[in-house]
């Protein structure tokens, strides 16, 4: 049962690990990555992503609380467009990667690096929250169908904690941000 004081700390690690990704993003590609509406809940299953194909970004954490896995999935337009960005592709281009169902070989190692900077992004954020022996590891991307959960290391049952944000990368259309965690407790709470 998930009390009033989970649902602070959830929000607070969420807002977190979040900002900390968007703001790491923002400044690669050198184009505003908007978010607003900041919300975390408990869930049980692994949560998919709506609407199309989305990458989801796998990693493993390393903290007090355990060790465990999660994913960040981006709708593949938009997960192509941030790759694209990191190569320095013109607008214009990037809008013909967009539509892509099928990245070139460019693309697909610009969204491992892009895994890589967020899995950075997200290590800051854990180690400020739980501690300095907290670790973040990025394990890989994947391309998942609409409605379909990502793949990794999960007890069904066990309870996780998702992330959701509305987000925007620069003039395109907004599209849901999810991030999927294991069970973090800031080093306050743990210390109590």
């Amino acid at each position: 049962m998930t009390t009033d004081e989970d649902e602070f700390e959830d929000i607070k690690v969420v807002t977190a690990l979040m900002k900390g990704v968007v703001s790491t993003l923002e400044m690669l590609i050198d184009r505003e990555f908007a978010m607003t509406n900041i919300r975390a809940e408990r869930a049980h299953e692994r949560p998919a992503g709506a609407g199309g194909v989305h990458i989801s970004f796998r990693f493993g954490f390393l903290t007090s609380a355990g060790v465990g896995e999660g994913s960040m999935i981006v709708p593949l337009p938009d997960a192509l467009a941030i790759a694209a960005y990191l190569m320095c592709v013109p607008d214009v281009e990037v809008k013909t990667h967009r539509a892509s169902r099928e990245p070139d070989e460019g693309l697909k190692d610009a969204l491992l690096e892009v895994g890589n900077m967020t899995a950075a992004a997200i290590d800051d954020a854990v180690r400020g929250l739980c501690g300095p022996d907290s670790k973040v590891k990025f394990l890989g991307c994947q391309g998942v169908k609409s409605d379909v959960r990502p793949a990794f290391k999960h007890t069904g049952g066990d309870e996780l904690v998702v992330g959701r944000a509305t987000s925007r990368i620069h003039d395109y259309p907004e599209f849901e941000l999810i991030l999927i965690l294991p069970e973090l407790r800031a080093k306050e709470a743990t210390s109590a």
